[in-house]
């Protein structure tokens, strides 16, 4: 392994670096990509530096973007002017009143501006990258590119550094048009060339730190400061000076420390002249350099990775999962009394529903709503440590009985708390609302399954709550809201109909999530994007998750690791101040975007319940692999959580932009997960890109699909998809049995500014190779229709002639989804997705292609089960029957499944080619 070093490109010549400019003005501060999608916010700040104004008539910004300044513009004597991209959008997170708006983009990956006079000659140039030597955090992480010093050269890296970022990196940083945080009257020292080794040292191992450090001025102090961090924490910073050697090179070493741990550290270098330069940055995604101290552990046939939290809190939630060991396991019984301690006081204590009771009347003025809004806040506080506290108590099983006594005191304490906030005769109301609420209890009657799918009582709370709403928008909050409730309620019967069986499900909920986003989108509209924000990040505790938890925006600095550990060399690498996010049956892993793990910068490390879903899964995106349709990659680690063996899990790649970048995308378009648990079109795709636009392409894509029929339909399929790549997603869940994957379990995404098309890609895998729920043990699901997902198809359980809409029994039929319904019984279409069916059986999804990959899968985790079961306190020998056991089945659904296909009429008939319509 190469020595591990971070360069800074070295000054071009300290001559050239040191010539003080002559006073002009200069390009002070850039912002060219702003966090949470917000692609219409960048500016460009310029600065005089001067003591008189400059005029800055006819002068342009050229090469990047295009700009020219009309006659009249002037820049005052140490005076800054803010050119943006979108006027509007820019007032919503500064104060400053910007001289003029460019039309040009700035790139994301970075381009040349140039700053030059009413004669064409160049004033200022910079040239920005968003990769090192360039700081890091200003693409898309909340900063800006600020100038350190604007007496020395602007092309220079050296002289720019991050802004401040954003306690929460979704929110908008940077200065415009106020000194920057970063100003320095002269350049402070540059520090380049760090190396110190191969990124590890092994335990009580001294590491060496060697830095070239130039200065304008004579250096007073170089020095190396470090931290010493582990599992649930990180030591105070040391300071050790470094020695000079020849030239400009300084070294020191800091003592050898224990297994597992991470020193971070920085050289910070001071001139005569009292000018400081920290290397890297405070406000650098990573604000230390990081080295592991490692002891190779044993591997097997998978590679290995550590999760190390340096948090204490996190650290103390991963021993406790751990000790609990629930995690990938079927629900127990002590996670089934803390579901139900969690809905008894979820339903009870019902904040939402008194915010609504209190300020939905006419007379319910935004006075009330401010007196109530702090008293709210602090009750909302309680309620959630309270419930985390029941929940998460040793002895739940006791206090049980006792929580409708609970959920009363707790009613009882918000009376006495609101009391001084209400106008005189309210509280009795209140009173007399809150006694039928309490008698009411926790029923599942239509009003409560109202409540579920149509949430506006919810809704309200988080969009009127905020410290920020004006007078004026909480009366129009209203008026979207008071209306949008008696509509709601005319949904009581439907509601109640399906749920006695007489009714349709799949209408109920598709009148109701239209009723959602219709709501959502004039809320949005009328609310800042601030304020969207402010309130969509209202997000459920951890604790309402039950066995998982969510990542934290509000995390600037994320202090976990991750170390993975190559199976053949054993060699480690280190991601530091990464995001390690705890969700149901394992984590996922945020890395840097400059520096992914094998192209990734997001990974999932899940084991499931059913130790058979850890291997169809792999296998089915194997499968996608082998038939060209994109899919995520995949792997096996052997994993250590803060130096305990969690063993084997299933590494699956996140869908993301860089997923789609791998996938020769550009990344641009919009890309939805699909949501079963959600209605509606809106509601059932969770936009992952462009976050500031709608799903406007979506609906008008369904839209145009349910309206059209035959060769017209043909027609809109052919111009809005990727019809092979469709295709053969669907095909592939053909072959897998996956009837989990025709309406759920996808990714899909619309090439927005390249092809137009429209793409789909699998996800959750683990209910493939003939597996639903509630199958019988030691068989394999094989006989799944070739009508299914199409329109038109029927349960086994439907009468004859009966149209089916939602899902109302058996254990593994579902209506096909948005995309599958009309795609699949399109005469046109439904020819090329039977003959790339038959293509996969014949040459694919066969016994010769996949035994071999199957039994491969079981050796690389023969040893693996052991372990796992070890680390589980289970017997071993079990793991590896119920290895072979599952090797087993997965085989047996490959040989049924195709012979269940293969004798299928419309597949005998059907051609080995795509339909050339198709093309």
């Amino acid at each position: 392994m190469k020595p591990t070093s971070f360069r800074i490109v070295p000054f071009l010549a300290l001559s050239l670096v040191a010539a003080s400019l002559q006073a002009h003005v200069v390009i002070n501060e850039i912002f060219y990509h702003a966090p949470n999608d917000l692609s219409e916010l960048e500016y460009i700040e310029l600065y005089n530096p001067g003591k008189a104004p400059v005029d800055l008539s006819g002068w342009a910004i050229e090469k990047g973007t295009e700009f020219k300044f009309p006659a009249g513009t002037k820049i005052p004597a140490d005076g800054y002017l803010v050119l943006c991209r979108n006027r509007e959008e820019f007032k919503k997170y500064y104060a400053v009143e910007p001289a003029g708006v460019f039309k040009k983009p700035l790139s994301n990956a970075g381009e040349k501006l140039e700053l030059v006079d009413a004669s064409g000659k160049k004033v200022d140039s910079v040239r920005y990258e968003s990769r090192s030597p360039w700081p890091v955090s200003a693409d898309g992480e909340s900063a800006s590119l600020e100038r350190i010093s604007p007496e020395s050269k602007g092309n220079l890296p050296e002289n720019w550094a991050a802004s401040l970022l954003s306690t929460n990196r979704t929110k908008p940083a940077g200065s415009p048009g106020k000194r920057n945080a970063v100003y320095s009257a002269a350049l402070p020292p540059v520090i380049s060339d760090v190396k110190f080794g191969k990124g590890y040292v092994a335990p009580g191992e001294s590491l060496t730190v060697e830095a070239t450090v130039q200065s304008r001025s004579p250096l007073k102090t170089v020095e190396l400061r470090y931290r010493v961090a582990g599992v649930g924490f990180e030591n105070k910073e040391v300071a050790i000076p470094m020695t000079k050697g020849a030239a400009t090179g300084f070294k020191a070493s800091i003592p050898g420390q224990q297994t597992n741990q991470i020193i971070r550290f920085r050289i910070a270098a001071t001139d005569t002249q009292g000018e400081t330069r920290v290397y890297p940055a405070e406000n650098d995604l990573r604000p230390a350099i990081s080295c592991l101290v490692y002891a190779r552990p044993q591997l097997g046939k998978i590679p290995g990775a550590m999760i190390l939290h340096t948090d204490a809190a996190a650290a103390a939630k991963a021993k406790q999962d751990r000790k609990r060991g629930n995690r990938g396991m079927m629900m127990s019984e002590e996670d089934q009394q803390r579901w139900q301690a969690f809905q008894t006081l979820d339903m009870g204590i019902d904040l939402a529903s008194a915010w609504w009771f209190l300020l939905s009347p006419p007379e319910a003025t935004f006075a009330t709503r401010s007196a109530l809004q702090p008293v709210f806040g602090n009750q909302q506080k309680q309620r959630d440590a309270l419930i985390e506290k029941t929940i998460e108590a040793t002895d739940l099983k006791e206090k049980m009985p006792g929580l409708p006594k609970t959920v009363k005191t707790f009613g009882d304490n918000l009376a006495m708390a609101i009391k001084p906030a209400l106008p005189p005769g309210q509280m009795e109301a209140f009173a007399k609302w809150q006694e039928t609420k309490v008698a009411a209890g926790m029923t599942w009657g239509p009003e409560t399954m109202l409540r579920r799918f149509v949430p506006l009582e919810s809704f309200f709370y988080r969009a009127t709550s905020g410290p920020q709403i004006t007078p004026e928008q909480f009366v129009k909050l209203k008026e979207i809201f008071v209306p949008a409730m008696h509509q709601r309620q005319e949904l009581t019967n439907v509601i109640a109909a399906a749920m006695s069986g007489k009714g349709d499900w799949g209408k109920a909920q598709e009148q109701a999530q239209e009723m959602v986003g219709k709501i959502r989108q004039q809320v949005v509209l009328l609310l800042t994007p601030e304020q969207v924000n402010e309130a969509e990040q209202q997000e459920m505790p951890a604790f309402m998750r039950m066995r998982g938890g969510s990542r934290s925006s509000a995390a600037a600095k994320p202090g976990a690791a991750f170390v993975f550990i190559d199976e053949k060399s054993g060699e480690p690498r280190l991601f530091d101040f990464v995001d390690v996010e705890s969700r149901n049956a394992g984590f996922k892993v945020h890395f840097h975007k400059d520096q992914p793990l094998r192209g990734m910068t997001g990974i999932n490390l899940i084991f499931e319940y059913e130790e058979r879903f850890v291997l169809a899964e792999p296998l089915a995106y194997e499968l996608y692999h082998r038939a060209g349709n994109a899919a995520p990659q995949y792997d096996f680690y052997r994993l250590w959580v803060d130096g305990d063996l969690a063993g084997y899990q299933l590494m699956v790649e996140q869908p993301n932009r860089s997923f789609l970048s791998r996938n020769k995308l550009k990344g641009d378009g919009n890309l939805y997960k699909i949501l079963w648990y959600e209605q509606g079109v809106v509601g059932q795709h969770e936009k992952k890109t462009n976050l500031q636009s709608g799903h406007e392409d979506l609906v008008a894509l369904v839209n145009l699909l349910e309206k059209t029929k035959n060769d017209e339909q043909w027609a809109v399929i052919k111009k809005n998809f990727n019809v092979d790549q469709v295709l053969t997603y669907f095909a592939v869940n053909t072959c897998l049995s996956h009837w989990d994957g025709f309406f759920n379990n996808y990714f899909t995404y619309h090439d927005v500014k390249g092809s137009g098309k429209w793409e789909m890609y699998p996800w959750d895998q683990d209910k493939t190779w003939g597996y639903y729920d509630g199958i019988p043990e030691g068989t394999v699901f094989f006989d799944l229709p070739m009508t299914y997902g199409m329109e038109g198809d029927s349960p086994p359980w439907a009468k004859k002639g009966e149209k089916v809409r939602g899902f109302r029994g058996g254990h593994w039929w579902r209506e096909g989804g948005y995309f599958s319904r009309p795609l699949l019984a399109n005469p046109d279409c439904r020819t090329a997705y039977l003959a790339r069916t038959r293509q996969l059986l014949d040459k694919v999804y066969t016994q010769e292609v996949f035994f071999p990959v199957i039994d491969k899968l079981r050796d690389r985790l023969r040893e693996e089960v052991g372990l796992r079961a070890k680390a589980g306190e289970q017997d071993p020998s079990e793991a590896e029957r119920r290895l072979d056991k599952n090797i087993a089945s997965l085989k047996e659904h490959l040989v049924k499944r195709r012979d269940f296909l293969l004798q299928q009429e419309e597949l005998k008939s059907a051609g080995t080619s795509l339909s050339a319509k198709a093309n």
